[in-house]
């Protein structure tokens, strides 16, 4: 499976940029068309784009993001994919604006939510596609992304907190590092020296 890099217009003349997963250029296109769109530029997305886009990663704080916005979206009333398009625009990680492209492409030939984030385990974790698995089923999608979401930023923060405290133990930590290597480096040849020049057997803790 492929994947392509697209522009068109829908049938509101707006510009729609995306990604779609195809075996062939002509099977994207085809796939495309049955969204009723005009396509005006396509072409397959470089390996190393690709590979750019799975190292780029998404942190935990644009994932809470996005889950806080989508689930204020879905209380609102408006549609997934709609939702999905508004979100894939943002632009504040591309990584995960590229993954939401392909969900939103997913949902529009059937498949639901859990189906379509199934799809990306480095993205969306075990837990986040279970409890969006139990939001499908109750029909409470709004309140579990929300829920989701109050989840993902206490976590977030809780690591932010960590990594604050221990910033403080690593900078002492590399400082001590430094004067070792500066003695060893610097200051222990001059010694060296010094007690070679004396021309007598130097006792043993002092050679070692």
């Amino acid at each position: 499976m492929r994947t392509y890099v697209y522009e068109g217009l829908n049938e509101e003349g707006m510009v729609i940029r995306g990604l779609v997963e195809a075996e062939t250029r002509n099977l994207a296109l085809q796939t495309l068309r049955n969204y009723h769109l005009y396509i005006r530029n396509i072409r397959e997305q470089s390996k190393l784009a690709f590979v750019l886009n799975k190292l780029r990663g998404v942190g935990q704080g644009s994932l809470a993001i996005f889950t806080r916005e989508l689930s204020a979206m879905i209380k609102a009333g408006l549609p997934l994919v709609r939702s999905l398009e508004v979100l894939s625009r943002k632009g504040e990680n591309k990584r995960l604006e590229d993954v939401v492209l392909l969900v939103r492409e997913y949902i529009k030939v059937g498949d639901s939510l859990y189906q379509a984030i199934f799809r990306f385990p480095d993205v969306f974790d075990a837990v986040y596609r279970s409890m969006i698995r139990a939001g499908e089923v109750a029909g409470e999608l709004g309140g579990i992304l929300d829920r989701l979401a109050t989840f993902l930023e206490k976590d977030y923060n809780l690591r932010r907190k960590v990594r604050a405290a221990m910033t403080y133990p690593v900078l002492v930590f590399c400082f001590c590092i430094a004067i070792s290597v500066s003695l060893v480096v610097f200051i222990f040849p001059k010694f060296i020296d010094m007690f070679q020049g004396l021309g007598v057997d130097m006792p043993w803790p002092t050679r070692l």
